[in-house]
């Protein structure tokens, strides 16, 4: 298990966060959520951090002896044990020290983190290896070097397999940054790593970012040096996959699977992207040769395009998802919840900010039929498949909880019930108490 531990990150004085499968961060609108969410995306892309000339030379010493093999030389290989992985540790809340601060201050697009503080601590470490080698690819007239490097367990069965140029010497400091990330990723995570190193990053002002996409694109990716758009970097993220799709998915994936489920649940309707340089989107409902384009359907059907574009057509493994519920009424909003617990079955890591006291109970109630004495027969009764409900030990939750100007974030520990969020809780019964005394005020 990944614990991360932050001081003064915005308005978050203090957090320990026990990384999950699914983790919920709940709280009220501006306690930091979206804050701790960007930093956890940006965890899992630490090269910024971590392949500077200076943290190349602080690297841990048996790596820095590491060279990359020449043409005729057999298969280097190198082997991470839980020594090594105490030095990736040490190294990498050595620089999180040393240059954190200007590594949010990137992330977020402004500087306010010179009191920030992180750390990682990992509970567990299972051994690994890899081996280097370098081939030649491509035909007899334009063969172009390359490091293949390939990854194993502790079983000796391979989880990954890369290429990276070898074309100068620029090419190789970055190829070998890439098996360090690789390295610093597996210690941090373990097996999790193959999720985590795929993050999307969906954010709540994802509707007007769909809708602007154009602009924003050719303002932050074409060399326009008069950009005036400043945006954090998991929102750039964001808009570089939407405009970039990959090649899609089979519908048999959890993804995709998912996204129609969704589709017929929630939209009605599915979301087609243009074939242009940068895709336009258009809403297509069920049943209709209406094609509508993005700006002007609901924003029940902008608020999930994303997610729907995403899944289908990008090798997410770990989704960072700003308040599903955004726009859904109420009975959508347990959709979404279901939605996101066939991922979590579906293999995938779910991480998701919300303030929905009624998504955060249908969380709770997916959860309790997971073990309940009589689940097939409640599953028939409720209309609910296997692949909705939800392992208790697969979940996590953190209350984000004013105090005085500043934010306690406070793990939720789980009942019987599920997760019970006492803020949410304070405000129903603050709404049902005040109804009441309405009600008997006319008497």
């Amino acid at each position: 298990m990944t614990k991360i531990s932050v001081k003064n990150l915005g308005k978050i004085r203090a957090a320990e966060i026990e990384t999950a499968p699914l983790l919920l961060f709940v709280g009220r609108n501006n306690t930091g959520k979206s804050y701790l969410a960007t930093l956890m995306w940006s965890l899992a892309y630490l090269m910024p951090l971590l392949a500077t000339d200076e943290a190349r030379e602080r690297r841990p010493a048996w790596f820095k002896k590491v060279s990359i093999p020449k043409k005729d030389q057999k298969v280097v290989s190198l082997g991470v044990d839980r020594k090594a992985a105490d030095d990736v540790i040490k190294y990498l809340n050595e620089e999180l020290a040393l240059g954190g601060s200007d590594f949010l201050s990137y992330n977020f697009s402004f500087d306010g983190f010179s009191n920030t503080e992180i750390s990682i601590g990992v509970d567990e470490f299972d051994d690994f290896s890899i081996t280097l080698l370098v081939s030649d690819l491509g035909d007899a007239d334009n063969k172009v070097k390359f490091l293949g490097s390939t990854y194993f367990d502790r079983e000796g069965k391979s989880y990954l397999r890369t290429n990276f140029p070898l074309n100068s010497t620029i090419a190789e400091n970055r190829a070998k940054d890439r098996v360090f990330m690789e390295i610093v990723g597996r210690v941090i995570y373990g097996r999790s790593w193959m999720l985590v190193r795929n993050t999307i990053y969906i954010p709540a002002a994802r509707t007007g970012l769909m809708v602007a996409l154009r602009a924003l694109v050719s303002n932050l990716f074409e060399g326009d040096e008069t950009s005036t758009v400043d945006l954090p970097r998991p929102f750039r993220d964001f808009l570089q996959k939407m405009a970039v799709p990959r090649g899609r998915l089979s519908v048999t994936a959890p993804g995709p699977a998912v996204v129609q489920w969704l589709e017929k649940e929630i939209l009605n309707g599915h979301i087609l992207a243009s074939d242009d340089e940068v895709p336009s989107f258009t809403y297509i409902p069920d049943g209709s040769k209406l094609v509508v384009p993005l700006h002007a359907a609901s924003s029940m059907v902008t608020e999930l395009a994303p997610f729907s574009v995403l899944l289908r057509s990008r090798g997410a493994t770990q989704i960072i998802f700003e308040e599903p519920e955004a726009h859904l009424h109420i009975s959508a909003q347990r959709s979404m919840a279901r939605a996101l617990a066939r991922l979590v079955n579906g293999g995938y890591r779910v991480l998701v900010t919300t303030h929905s006291d009624t998504f955060v109970q249908q969380i709770n109630n997916l959860m309790t039929l997971h073990a309940h004495p009589r689940r097939d027969e409640m599953l028939k009764k409720l209309g609910y498949e296997i692949e909705d409900l939800i392992d208790p030990r697969l979940a996590g939750a953190y209350e984000f909880v004013p105090d005085g100007k500043m934010t306690a974030v406070r793990k939720v520990h789980q009942r019987s019930e599920g997760f019970v969020v006492k803020s949410l809780n304070e405000t129903l019964i603050d709404l049902a108490d005040e109804t009441i005394s309405i009600g008997e005020s006319d008497e």
